[in-house]
This record gives structure tokens, C-alpha cells and sequence, in this order.
């Protein structure tokens, strides 16, 4: 079986998934391969990105890919998987990437990446936001593959199925009281921050409800997404 604590281990994805036979091929295969120097016999550790992990042992090696046997499953709960974080375009590629980086690592697997009249950068980089998802992932241990969307338009960011949640500094609800007193594990969020400079009063004016304040200081954006998630990750 499984083992029970996974910490020490070298985690790999796979959708290639048949039964108990895994395949791993592309930059997988060539790390495992190629960069680990695993060979038949060797014991990978291989997520699906749908919740689970799996314990298997390499049968066989190909020039381009690797199969393996699956021996045992782990099942990884993802408490926040109703939650969407939505960030806006930033100016700093690096920025931007480190807060998509660390909600991963904080439990976040759903992204919507969208432009407001203050974004400046512009355009849909989603194969490039898909690898660093993939990367996080992988570093953390998760065992859900982060899915991104990108909104060019914000109005249509709003029309979602879920409570929409609004961080503005001068917000009239604070989020950890919220969290504390109304929070609903079983509810759909999306938690939706403003750019440099703030959504402007009219992206504003277009949602509906109250607007949320983490604490009175002008926090950058990457810091205002790990701030909230971080909250969540310590009152839930």
C-alpha cells in the first residue's frame, strides 16, 4: 500500500492512466528518466490531477516513454476546491507568477486570469500559466492539476455561479471575520482582486454586494492573494 506521509517523495504526472498501467512521457518521462536515472523496477510516485496519487513500479522503458504498474492509491482531499481565485494581468511577470506559485502552494487549483481599464499587460499567456501550475503542483505534492481561464473583459469575470468576493481596501467587511462567521466550505467562491491601482469605481459599481478588506494597508497584489488564502488556510 501507499505510504501514509508522502514528504519525502518525487512527485510526477501522468493522464496517460489505463487500469494499473501509467504512462509517462515528455518532460515527465525525461526527468524520471534522464535527470533521475530511474530504471525497471524503480518506484515512481504519479498523480492523475484529479485527486489522486499513485504508488507504482517502472516495467518498462521506451525511447520516449515509460510505463509503470500500479501497486497502490492515495486519495488527497482538496478543502478548497470550490474556491477561484481570479488575478488580474500585472506588469511584473515575476509578481504575478509568484502569487499563482504560492496560492498553489496553499491549496488553490482554480484560477481565472482576467483584464480591467488599470491592467496594463494584456493577453493570454494559458500554456505558459499551465506549466507553472503543473510545477507548483508538483513541488508541493498536490494531487490537483491547476486549471486557468482568462477573461479579456471584466463584466464578464462577473457573470459566475458563484458568491463573488471582492477585496477593496476600503471594503466594509473584513475576510477573516467572514471567514470566522459566514465562510461556507460548500459554496462556490470567487475571490477576485483588483490590479495596480485598484478596480476603478465603475468595475466596482458592477458588483453586487459587499466588498471585502484583508487589513487597512495598501497591499501589493501578490500579497493580497497569499494574505487572503493564508487566512483561510489558518481558520478553516
Amino acid at each position: 500500500m501507499i505510504q501514509e506521509f508522502l514528504s519525502d517523495i518525487e512527485l510526477y504526472f501522468s493522464s496517460e492512466i489505463s487500469g494499473d498501467l501509467i504512462t509517462l512521457y515528455g518532460d515527465e518521462f525525461r526527468h524520471a528518466v534522464h535527470v533521475m536515472r530511474h530504471k525497471i523496477d524503480d518506484t515512481l510516485f504519479i498523480t492523475d490531477g484529479k485527486g489522486n496519487i499513485f504508488e507504482s513500479s517502472i516495467i518498462k522503458i521506451e525511447k520516449s516513454s515509460l510505463k509503470s504498474k500500479n501497486s497502490g492509491i492515495k486519495k488527497i482531499e482538496s478543502p478548497f476546491k470550490n474556491i477561484t481565485v481570479a488575478i488580474p494581468r500585472l506588469k511584473s511577470q515575476d509578481r504575478f507568477e509568484f502569487a499563482i506559485e504560492k496560492s498553489i502552494e496553499l491549496g488553490i487549483s482554480n484560477f481565472i486570469i482576467f483584464e480591467s481599464e488599470r491592467t496594463v499587460a494584456k493577453g493570454s499567456k494559458i500554456e505558459r500559466w499551465e506549466k507553472i501550475g503543473l510545477a507548483a503542483m508538483k513541488q508541493n505534492l498536490g494531487a490537483y492539476l491547476p486549471q486557468f481561464q482568462y477573461f479579456s473583459k471584466f463584466p464578464d469575470l462577473l457573470n459566475s455561479d458563484k458568491e463573488l468576493i471582492v477585496f477593496d481596501l476600503h471594503g466594509t467587511k473584513k475576510w477573516s471575520t467572514f471567514l470566522q462567521n459566514e465562510f461556507n466550505l460548500n459554496q462556490k467562491y470567487l475571490l477576485i482582486y483588483g490590479p495596480e491601482g485598484g478596480l476603478t469605481e465603475g468595475e466596482l459599481n458592477m458588483v453586487i454586494g459587499a466588498k471585502y478588506y484583508i487589513n487597512r494597508s495598501r497591499l501589493r497584489v501578490e500579497t493580497a492573494v497569499i494574505s487572503a488564502v493564508s487566512l483561510m488556510q489558518i481558520i478553516l
